[in-house]
């Protein structure tokens, strides 16, 4: 089982069978609805609760980890659009050299790295997934 938001909606989609959606139910529930669980096996219940669960976490976190989970992603994101750029204006050149040695230098001299990642524990959720729900919570926060 695989669960999806789309649209403020949760698809749960058994991709077993041809990606079929089995049900839909609002993004903003943190259980699911007993209609819900009716039409999922066991074990799909289990990945459904575990899934609500990692998201809740990801929701939960500060604003400040949203940002550095979602940044891997879209520097990734960013490198891709500079290669397809045939050019970018000085001024933008300056502002993302500056915030790149700006990262650097936080990730060297001022975080702290510890073993434990929220990402560790947020395994039942997919990377996009993760990142969309990343972005939910910088846009609340903001």
């Amino acid at each position: 089982m695989r669960f999806e938001i789309d649209r403020n909606q949760v698809k749960c989609i058994r991709p077993e069978e041809n990606d079929a959606v089995v049900i839909t139910f609002d993004a903003h529930l943190n259980e699911a609805a007993p209609h819900v669980l009716a039409l999922l096996n066991d074990g799909e219940c289990h990945q459904l609760e575990l899934w609500l669960k990692a998201r809740e976490q990801v929701q939960n976190s500060s604003k400040g980890q949203a940002v550095l989970r979602a940044l891997p992603e879209l520097l990734a994101e960013a490198c891709v659009a500079l290669e397809n750029e045939s050019e970018i204006s000085q001024s933008l050149f300056n502002k993302l050299d500056d915030a790149v040695e700006q990262l650097s230098k936080a990730m060297t001299s001022k975080a702290k790295v510890i073993d434990a990642d929220i990402s560790d524990q947020t395994q039942e959720i997919a990377p996009t997934e993760e990142l969309k729900v990343n972005i939910d919570v910088i846009k609340k926060k903001l």
